[in-house]
């Protein structure tokens, strides 16, 4: 199952790209993660079923409270068939990029 997905907010120069890398990792996915111009995150990932998508995405899915921390305010995720998704193959891990 793969997903891609774009992540708003307060998701850049807080450590973000790192965080989602290890979710992934601890998780099991594959893919990237890396910034876009104008302060957004895009995430690309490949999950082997529902539930791990599903965990993977509540896990990055970070709301603080604090004054220097992750605050994602709206994750958008295009699955395979939407209109706005965009796949980048198969990866045999999980990759922060720049």
């Amino acid at each position: 199952m793969k997903a891609y997905i774009i992540a708003e907010g307060e998701v850049q120069g807080v450590g973000y790209r790192h965080f989602v890398y290890r979710v992934a990792n601890e998780l099991g996915a594959k893919g990237f993660v890396r910034n876009l111009p104008g302060g957004k995150v895009d995430v690309f990932c490949i999950c082997e079923g529902e539930a791990q998508l599903k965990e993977f995405l509540k896990r990055i899915d970070r709301k603080s409270t604090s004054f220097f921390g992750i605050n994602v305010s709206s994750l958008k995720i295009f699955r395979e068939g939407d209109k706005q998704f965009k796949d980048f193959g198969g990866f045999r891990g999980f990759e922060v990029r720049f």
